[in-house]
């Protein structure tokens, strides 16, 4: 299946994936990809499972490594640059 198109915080937030959730602070423009059972208990309590989106996310020099952790996290998604 073609990956979704992904231009923004607000849309991220609503991507799901089968092992991972993603929680986006969309004030801060940043979020965190962790797996549900990390999750579920102390957010960082086991710092490999959990990926840090910071708020160059959808920056050109970004949005690739940041699309390909989200596909690797399981997330069907493609990252818009803004830049």
């Amino acid at each position: 299946m073609k990956p979704t198109l992904v231009e923004n915080w607000e849309q991220l937030a609503t991507c799901t994936s089968d092992i991972y959730d993603i929680k986006i602070d969309t004030n801060g423009a940043c979020g965190w990809i962790m797996k549900k059972a990390v999750s579920e208990g102390k957010l960082f309590e086991k710092p490999e499972n959990v990926h840090y989106l910071s708020t160059h996310t959808f920056y050109e020099s970004q949005y690739k490594h940041a699309t390909k952790v989200l596909q690797e996290c399981g997330f069907n998604v493609e990252l818009v640059s803004w830049g």
